[in-house]
């Protein structure tokens, strides 16, 4: 099996100059299969290559596969808030099935289609499985339907985000709450060539979206995102401490924090890891990004 795992690398490699029209091909098949699919995607071509290509990157860490399961099946979920049904899987392989054959040509002999085709499969599974455990977990509670994959696995908390006092109070609290991450210690290493405003504005997004306002956030899921990242429990706990503290000097009672940190904390599975081997890197070169805890370092508390 890890042989086929590296034999879909290398051909994914082989593939990189023909992204551009293989994406086009795939697009264009999977809405020739199931036309009203086509509303699940932007019309901006660009953003569906941009899409495909994530595809692809993800498909090239199979090898990975274990490592990049949390990822699949939070793929699974996002596409179940598009509405994506499991019986649609299918037809993205065939289209993407179809896709290569038309790209490839005989290139794209019969070995190389039966290894897309369980590898796929495979991938596929996982993603069915991650949807069917969010609709079993939240026993027909509406999840966050969203382009952008933001609330993969929250529940609506359809008026935390005016309790909290809407987009502004959210953005101010990040603003501060990244203003500080960017000097702690120990996890300012995450933040490096970043600017903090950007990334209030974009996290702001994210959990408006996650608690059902408007959807402007147009990210990656938590655990694509941080899939190169060493994140452990304990960070995680520092970062919530730095949240607390920013929510408390912005006026939020505990209840409403409680509520603002159980959405926070639904994505924590699919980021935590447990060592650096089960970072999974983008592309060729890169490095997990890892924070070492400095010497006599003291963790921030909430007085």
């Amino acid at each position: 099996m890890q042989q086929r795992f590296l034999d879909l690398k290398a051909h994914i490699e082989h593939l990189q100059p023909q992204v551009p029209r293989l994406s086009e091909a795939f697009y264009r098949r999977l809405f020739d299969l199931a036309p009203e699919i086509e509303g699940v995607f932007r019309p901006d071509p660009q953003a569906r290559l941009a899409k495909f290509t994530n595809l692809l990157a993800t498909l090239a860490n199979l090898k990975h596969f274990e490592q990049i399961r949390p990822a699949l099946r939070a793929l699974g979920q996002r596409h179940l808030q598009y509405g994506v049904k499991n019986h649609d899987y299918g037809l993205g392989k065939r289209a993407l099935l179809d896709a290569l054959a038309e790209v490839e040509g005989a290139r794209f002999t019969p070995e190389l289609h039966d290894l897309w085709r369980d590898l796929l499969d495979m991938s596929i599974a996982v993603m069915v499985e991650g949807a069917n455990a969010a609709m079993q977990a939240l026993g027909g509670a509406e999840l966050i339907r969203t382009e952008s994959g933001a609330g993969e696995a929250a529940v609506a908390d359809s008026t935390l985000l005016a309790e909290v006092g809407g987009w502004e109070v959210i953005y101010q609290i990040h603003l501060a709450f990244y203003r500080e991450l960017f000097d702690e210690p120990w996890l300012e290493r995450f933040f490096w060539g970043k600017h903090e405003d950007v990334l209030a504005r974009k996290q702001t997004d994210f959990l408006v979206a996650c608690m059902g306002g408007p959807n402007h956030f147009r990210g990656e899921t938590p655990a694509m995102s941080h899939m190169h990242m060493f994140i452990t429990d304990e960070m995680l706990d520092v970062r919530e401490t730095i949240l607390r503290r920013a929510m408390t000097e912005a006026g939020l009672s505990p209840q409403i924090q409680a509520r603002w940190l159980r959405i926070d904390n639904a994505f924590r599975p699919a980021i935590v890891k447990h060592s650096v081997d089960e970072c999974v890197m983008r592309c060729v070169g890169q490095r997990p990004i890892v924070a070492k805890q400095p010497p006599d370092y003291r963790k921030p508390t909430l007085d």
